[in-house]
């Protein structure tokens, strides 16, 4: 929304999405899906924290939202599993789009690999 309303205050966009994977919490998951990419005790303290119930003085807003996640999470994500690998074509066709998958990051890309977050707002900047 910012970008289409002050186009000419805007270089660029970085999109940073974590696969699907992530809502699996069991303890073997955590334990032999997540510890060996990366996944530390914080990581896994807010994955947990997420299967609790909300504190009650949080804000209606917030409360919505996390009803909302949960049922998606619940239902493992319809949405996504229904959608072409359609995010690698629409990169690819913008002008000086690029799309970087890795293999090595957690659900939290930004902790697991900040050198690749760091590395494509350069890039979007030195363009």
């Amino acid at each position: 929304m910012f970008a289409g309303t002050y186009p000419n205050e805007v270089a660029g966009l970085v999109f940073v999405d974590p696969t699907p994977d992530f809502t699996r919490t069991s303890d073997d998951d955590l334990s032999e899906v997540f510890a060996p990419i990366g996944l530390g005790q914080e990581e896994r303290d807010e994955m947990r924290a997420l299967e609790r119930p909300p504190d009650p003085t949080t804000p209606g807003p917030i409360l919505a939202e996390v009803a909302m996640a949960s049922a998606m999470s619940a239902a493992f994500f319809p949405e996504i599993q229904t959608l072409p690998p359609s995010l690698r074509r629409f990169a690819a066709g913008l002008a000086r789009g690029t799309f970087v998958e890795t293999a090595a990051s957690s659900h939290q890309i930004q902790k697991s690999e900040p050198e690749l977050i760091a590395w494509a707002i350069d890039r979007v900047l030195q363009r």
